[in-house]
């Protein structure tokens, strides 16, 4: 498994791959009734929008070079914030998130006070591994359809790096 970050110039030809993944997983534990092209359509018009910021970033996760997930995320003076953690269902429960969490672990500032995500409500294996790297459900989203996490940034980073 290889991470690295997306470039900037690279975003609209990833994705249609990122949205695969993201559809694959998604499409069971929260459909939206929409078709897969409509779905893409107002996805990747959000996603290409918000990583012409500096701070938000996407990390593909790579295997023998096919992509297999990706980490989107960005940070701010308070918050390094997880926007997306997607695997292909093959490969999950299988370190592949902790493996992008140790890779981004080295880029997100020292005196950044929180990690923050938040998980679908259906969704509990997302719930269980932000919850074994620290995580502490803190609220909801506006809809109620998530849960609302924080941990502090620091010990987090710490757990996945190993320490």
């Amino acid at each position: 498994m290889i991470c690295r970050l997306l470039g900037k110039h690279e975003v609209r030809l990833w994705l249609p791959e990122l949205f695969a993944v993201l559809h694959e997983n998604m499409s069971v534990i929260a459909p939206t009734g929409n078709s897969y092209d409509r779905d893409y359509a107002l996805w990747s018009d959000a996603v290409a929008s918000a990583l012409q910021q500096e701070n938000r970033q996407i990390v593909l996760i790579l295997n023998d070079g096919a992509l297999i997930g990706y980490l989107q995320y960005y940070t701010n003076e308070t918050t390094f914030m997880i926007e997306e953690a997607q695997v292909k269902p093959a490969f999950q429960a299988r370190g592949v998130i902790r493996g992008a969490f140790s890779f981004v672990a080295g880029m997100i500032p020292p005196d950044v006070p929180y990690a923050e995500a938040y998980a679908h409500r259906k969704n509990t294996r997302s719930q269980a591994i932000l919850e074994t790297h620290g995580f502490t459900r803190i609220g909801e989203n506006k809809n109620g359809n998530s849960y609302h996490y924080r941990a502090d940034c620091q010990a987090f980073l710490e757990r996945v790096r190993g320490g």
